[in-house]
């Protein structure tokens, strides 16, 4: 058994513990918490144990549904997410023609003192392919199978942040009790 099967559940119920513990006062309606004026004026739109519920909710259902290594990569999503777009599709045109032209001129050796500076990893490794003298279709098909791993790799963080997404609404439902 997985240790997010055993995890996802008990976080779940500490979550909606949490949120029931810190409901509302029933006299007055409020989170019973002391708030300066400006705080507690966005705490007329900010339920706490609504959104224990709904984010621990969430949290333990993923918990369940995916290992614990598809969690330990949100980090890594989060700074790729919310960082500007790094890949130049243009960029990356004109430096495979310069390498083609060179390799024209001066031969397919003359590339290895090129990818030193090569920072992406896949152009990277198939430009050392190209320089080994692997055949063609060799290259072109390990390049298809790291595309089609990377792809896969994608697929299955997605997933998970599209089951997050399918299952907040309900635990927001929830929350709204």
């Amino acid at each position: 058994m997985d240790l997010n099967s055993i995890l996802g559940p008990i976080i779940g119920i500490v979550m909606i513990v949490l949120g029931i513990l810190t409901s509302t006062d029933p006299k007055t309606h409020v989170v019973t918490a002391h708030f300066n004026d400006a705080s507690s004026l966005l705490m007329n739109f900010i339920d706490l144990p609504s959104v224990l519920i709904v984010v621990g909710g969430t949290l333990a259902c993923l918990m369940v549904a995916f290992p614990i290594s598809q969690f330990k990569k949100i980090g890594k999503h989060m700074k790729i997410i919310f960082s500007p777009n790094q890949y130049n599709p243009a960029a990356y045109i004109a430096q495979i023609v310069g390498f083609a032209k060179k390799a024209r001129v001066s031969g397919l050796l003359a590339l290895e003192e090129d990818i030193e500076n090569v920072e992406d990893p896949f152009m990277k490794s198939s430009l050392m392919m190209v320089v080994d003298s692997v055949d063609p279709d060799k290259v072109k098909q390990q390049m298809e199978t790291e595309l089609e791993y990377m792809e896969d790799r994608h697929t299955r963080d997605r997933a998970m942040y599209d089951k997050g997404a399918a299952f907040a609404p309900g635990f927001g439902m929830i929350g709204t009790l």
